[in-house]
């Protein structure tokens, strides 16, 4: 924990499951116990790791929450303190939310949620490739829900390698896990 100096978490952090479009299914937890469930993985975080940088790139399931406030009730969303991340009170742990659809640029590395490159990501055998024949660098991704890598060497040589590392939301898509679907990870460590 000590070595620790950043953890960026690259979104789908939380699921939003009960904010989806999507048909649900009532034995899956309801949003004040995912939300408490988040709540209590944050402070786990900043206890483990004081001295870390913690840095939270918004993913598609985040994007819920504001998605359900703007179409539920437009007049609450505007108003001061209404995001999922005043609502987590990130400022409490000294996280940084990056809610831009941007990457994170460490050394030579791009951090990006899924969502945010072009549509068709996974069609190419895994989403990996398809970040890789995408963006042609070195990136890491959240979002999908298997992990997946994927190395090329370009006609000069030059070595690129993409990692998919699944989502890391507290519902864990838990009908998926239970059926098909392996090596949902959701978490990487870089040196």
């Amino acid at each position: 924990a000590e070595d620790v100096n950043i953890i960026i978490l690259l979104g789908d952090v939380l699921d939003m499951y009960q904010l989806s479009q999507w048909v649900k299914d009532p034995k899956n937890p309801d949003m004040k116990t995912e939300l408490e469930i988040c709540r209590r993985f944050l402070e786990l975080l900043k206890k483990e790791f004081p001295k870390a940088e913690i840095i939270w790139k918004e993913g598609n399931h985040e994007e819920r929450w504001q998605t359900y406030f703007f179409r539920n009730a437009p007049d609450v969303a505007v108003l001061p303190g209404m995001t999922v991340y005043d609502y987590m009170n990130v400022e409490q742990y000294g996280i940084q939310v990056v809610r831009e659809k941007r990457p994170i640029i460490v050394s030579t590395l791009l951090l990006y949620h899924g969502h945010e490159l072009p549509r068709g990501l996974t069609n190419p055998v895994n989403q990996a490739r398809g970040q890789w024949l995408r963006a042609t660098a070195n990136m890491v991704a959240g979002h999908g829900h298997r992990s997946s890598s994927h190395t090329e060497k370009t006609a000069t040589g030059q070595i690129f390698s993409n990692w998919s590392i699944g989502c890391l939301s507290t519902q864990a898509h838990v009908n998926i896990i239970r059926t098909e679907q392996k090596g949902l990870v959701g978490a990487a460590l870089c040196r």
